[in-house]
């Protein structure tokens, strides 16, 4: 299955997952934004041997611990292999905000998710 065949299941499956993630923000990021460790989100991907994460963590260039990082990942299960994207840096709002976006239009997020995942599978061939 490539990337160009993005299904209404796969579609609502990665709003949900975008949904989960943005309350995990809500809860667990201090509204300072300064973060203790780093928060992952992990994911099965539906119709592969793999799963997905996504991961917020500390901008490592700002000194304030203000600014986080939104990274989406793919490894296959049971392997610690990871393929990965940065897709986001902002203050805690910023990346509700654009948590927000990514929801109104998973159909980018589903694609790159599918993305990494064909390049994971092209590791085991």
């Amino acid at each position: 299955m490539g990337s160009s065949d993005i299904s209404e299941n796969r579609l609502f499956l990665t709003g949900r997952t975008l949904s989960n993630m943005k309350q995990f923000v809500i809860e667990e990021v201090p509204e300072s934004g300064k973060l203790k460790k780093g928060l992952i989100l992990l994911f099965n991907i539906a119709g592969t041997e793999n799963e997905g994460m996504f991961k917020v963590g500390k901008y490592p260039p700002d000194p304030e611990g203000i600014i986080l990082q939104l990274e989406v990942g793919v490894r296959r299960k049971g392997d610690d292999r990871l393929v990965s994207h940065f897709l986001f840096s902002g203050t805690k709002q910023e990346l509700l905000d654009e948590l927000d976006r990514m929801k109104e239009n998973p159909e980018n997020c589903a694609a790159e998710i599918m993305e990494l995942s064909d390049r994971v599978d092209e590791l085991y061939e």
